[in-house]
């Protein structure tokens, strides 16, 4: 308390300030204090939900102001557990950089993917994801209890986002957790182990050791071409309605557990133990500048190769005047209804097809399958190429890329020759330089599994679609949207003829409901780290050893720059100019060809191995994530300096300059 407030004689109050002993002085009596926390305690039970009450003491007796709900409290995760035990969730949203709500559909669509604790069942029930305010969180509870591991978790997390790790370490350091440790139940390792994780260290080690890493991840392309068709056509051997929609359903269930930890996983976890092998060797870590270099430029990245298609685009416009001059004018989906009266909008059109065929399932927040996809939705995309078209001249992106491919070849010269001149080097060396071909031809592998799992919900996406306009023209729902407002289970129900919702309710009157839900879950700011009791966990995070006044994140990818900075909230209403540094909440495959276009990136969310960073790395453009509130602190057009080797921003005026929308 820095302040005592009294009554005035006549009226009125008068403010005193504290003296240091006064201000943490008890004030009430304990009878007082054990008085107040009853009648809190009662009338929470008679409003039946948390209240905020305001309360005075007259004469000794104590007398309620007022008690309203407390509507600025973050939902309870749901379903709660019921062995009551203290159970800790983590943000699957900020896992994924995606920090707007899910659809219901999209939620289950998700937790149908995940195989974990199912005992092989295809079922939209993933025991381990759980939801609160339209978001998912990963129950991490039986995982946390096992001691052997105890320590490490905050440092994989960390990888994740340093802040989420801070507050998982917290609540796993308390007296309650370490002695339920002991007797409540904990995942088993061994198990888990044996059945998942030997083999797929098994198949990573072949690949490090003995697989040809030239033309693997060609393969896996390939391999989810034809696995997109193969599964489209028996999606569509069955007739439409529920067969249709089972069918689908049972696809994307199995997508996980039998294609991506089978086939693509132990080519990702071989590029990323070769990597720490590596730096292991040469006396080092992941995060030395000469490793960041080895990642530079790696080929066959379907991320990359998309942001490069996107370019492609740029310059197919821009070899006809009349269609850039359009696309810069209004880059909006509109813009193509015009192009085909314009000289080359024909070119142009013809080369956004063929985009659009192997890419058009893609775009912001995807993981979501509920959100509009580019085929769907394409101005986000006309966006990039209006940013793209800003700058003078072609933009050199092919020869760009070259560029930094031959920096990661040659920075992988230069590790081989740093392992060499150390202790035994002569006998380590041929090891590191087995380990550079590793690195260099699996670790672009680390976007293949979402890719596939990207081309799995497109499917189920168009077949949710086609169902949707059968019934909105049976007059069962109002428009092909509301069906992303039902579960999965609950469109079954629906194709199966059933009028009204499990509750009884009328599926117009859920999904109208449900819509209002959602909405209000918009407006929330979801937390990265949860209780079963509702607390949400913030860690503080103090940094001392930046300068005064800077907003301090993580380091993600090294080098300093100085520039101007655009804040992009969502890169549908936006146009990144080239050079310009990019503020961002988040970031994921969606907006990677704005990172053609930026010099910097800035996010709010994030940590070493999220995707901005990722990608920031490969592109050579310095990164720092985890900054908090950065997109409300920093201002378009305003100039910063951003260090990617310290992890911090620094505002170097509060002027803005006028930058294009």
């Amino acid at each position: 308390k820095r302040l005592a407030i009294w009554p005035v004689e006549g009226g009125g109050t008068v403010e005193e300030p504290l003296d240091e002993e006064r201000r943490h002085a008890q004030v009430l009596g304990d009878k007082e204090i054990l008085a107040l926390a009853a009648l809190g305690q009662r009338i929470e039970e008679h409003y039946k939900s948390p209240q905020d009450i305001e309360w005075c003491i007259d004469d000794g007796e104590l007398f309620v102001v007022q008690s309203r709900p407390i509507t600025s409290l973050y939902p309870m995760i749901a379903p709660l557990p019921d062995d009551d035990t203290l159970h800790v969730y983590m943000s699957f949203n900020h896992a994924q950089v995606m920090l707007d709500p899910f659809r219901p559909l999209g939620a289950s669509a998700l937790s149908l993917m995940m195989p974990f604790g199912k005992e092989g069942a295809i079922t939209p029930d993933c025991p381990f994801l759980r939801r609160a305010g339209g978001r998912l969180y990963i129950d991490l509870t039986e995982v946390l209890r096992n001691a052997l591991p105890y320590k490490v978790y905050p440092v994989l997390l960390a990888n994740a986002n340093a802040h989420i790790a801070e507050a998982v370490k917290e609540v796993i350091q308390r007296p309650r957790f370490r002695e339920e440790m002991k007797t409540a139940p904990h995942f088993s390792f061994y198990r888990t182990a044996r059945r998942l994780l030997f083999p797929l260290m098994r198949k990573a080690f072949v690949n490090i050791f003995f697989a040809n890493p030239k033309g693997k991840l060609q393969q896996l392309k390939q391999y989810i071409d034809d696995e997109t068709e193969r599964v489209r056509k028996d999606i569509h051997s069955v007739p439409a309605g529920l067969q249709r929609f089972d069918r689908t359903v049972e696809h994307v269930g199995s997508c996980f557990l039998q294609r991506i930890l089978n086939i693509f996983l132990p080519v990702v976890a071989a590029g990323l133990v070769s990597v720490k092998m590596l730096a292991q060797l040469a006396g080092t870590t992941v995060n030395d500048p000469l490793i960041n270099e080895l990642m530079r430029g790696l080929e066959h990245n379907v991320t990359t190769e998309m942001d490069l298609r996107v370019a492609d685009l740029a310059e197919v416009a821009r070899a006809h005047p009349a269609v850039m001059s359009a696309l810069r004018e209004d880059p909006t989906k509109r813009v193509l209804e015009t192009l085909s009266a314009l000289e080359g909008g024909e070119v142009f059109l013809a080369a956004l097809q063929a985009f659009m065929d192997e890419y058009g399932m893609r775009g912001p927040s995807e993981i979501d399958v509920t959100r509009a996809r580019w085929v769907e939705e394409p101005t986000p995309l006309l966006q990039m190429l209006a940013g793209n078209l800003t700058r003078e001249g072609n933009s050199g992106h092919r020869a760009h890329h070259a560029k930094l491919t031959k920096v990661g070849e040659e920075a992988g010269k230069k590790v081989v020759d740093a392992v060499r001149k150390r202790p035994f080097g002569w006998f380590k060396a041929p090891l590191a330089k087995r380990l550079v071909k590793s690195v260099r031809g699996f670790t672009g592998g680390r976007e293949h599994p979402k890719f596939l799992m990207i081309r799995y919900l497109g499917l189920f996406k168009e077949v949710v679609k086609e169902e949707a306009q059968t019934l909105v023209e049976q007059g069962r729902i109002g428009q092909v949207e509301d069906i992303y407002f039902l579960e999965i289970e609950e469109i079954r129900r629906l194709l199966s003829g059933e009028e009204t919702s499990a509750e009884g309710t009328s599926w117009t009157a859920l999904i109208t409901a449900r819509r209002e839900v959602h909405q209000h879950f918009m407006t929330l700011s979801p937390p990265g780290v949860l209780t079963s009791e509702g607390e949400v966990v913030v860690a503080q995070m103090k940094r001392d050893d930046i300068p005064k006044g800077a907003l301090g994140g993580s380091p993600a990818s090294a080098g300093v720059i100085e520039g101007i900075a655009r804040v992009i909230m969502d890169p549908s209403d936006a146009v990144l100019q080239d050079g310009e540094i990019l503020v961002a909440p988040f970031t994921d495959p969606g907006w990677t060809p704005l990172f053609i276009h930026a010099s910097g990136l800035v996010m709010e969310v994030g940590g070493l191995m999220t995707h901005g960073s990722v990608v920031a790395r490969e592109y050579g453009i310095p990164a720092v994530v985890g900054v908090l509130e950065a997109t409300s602190q920093i201002k378009s057009g305003q100039r910063i300096r951003l260090n990617g080797d310290s992890g911090y921003v620094e505002l170097l005026s509060d002027d803005t300059q006028e930058v294009q929308v």
